[in-house]
């Protein structure tokens, strides 16, 4: 059975880091979409730098289904090889944030991607870049 879509994301690009601004909850049809525009930010920042990062900001009810926490941590593997080396996240009017935090801790560890959880915009840049 195929639903629609829930949650809303942008992508943009920043040096060697991508810039996720990402609202939830997120569902598996989302990841599928995610995952195909986010193709095309890792295909040119690779190209381009051999380690890169990325930088997320979490709206809202962050949590993913177990489907698309799985499909995020397969494209996690993919942009691993690809030179991602550290993910920074602040969270944004965030609801169930510790959920939500363990959710991404799995998907970090298992993809061995550098995680780490910010307050701080200009922190979260500072250490992205440094990768």
């Amino acid at each position: 059975m195929s639903f629609s879509q829930h949650g809303t994301y942008q992508i943009k690009r920043q040096g060697n880091i991508i810039i996720v601004d990402a609202k939830g909850p997120y569902n598996d049809e989302l990841m599928q979409a995610y995952r195909a525009d986010y193709k095309q930010a890792m295909d040119a920042v690779s190209a381009e730098f051999p380690a890169w990062s990325q930088v997320t900001f979490m709206h809202e009810d962050s949590i993913m289904t177990p489907e698309a926490e799985q499909a995020l941590l397969e494209l996690n593997i993919v942009k691993a090889s690809k030179g991602f080396k550290r993910s920074a996240i602040i969270f944004v009017d965030a609801k169930g944030q510790l959920i939500v935090e363990a959710q991404f801790v799995r998907i970090y560890k298992k993809a061995e991607v550098a995680l780490k959880f910010f307050d701080n915009v200009d922190s979260a840049i500072k250490w992205a870049g440094e990768c």
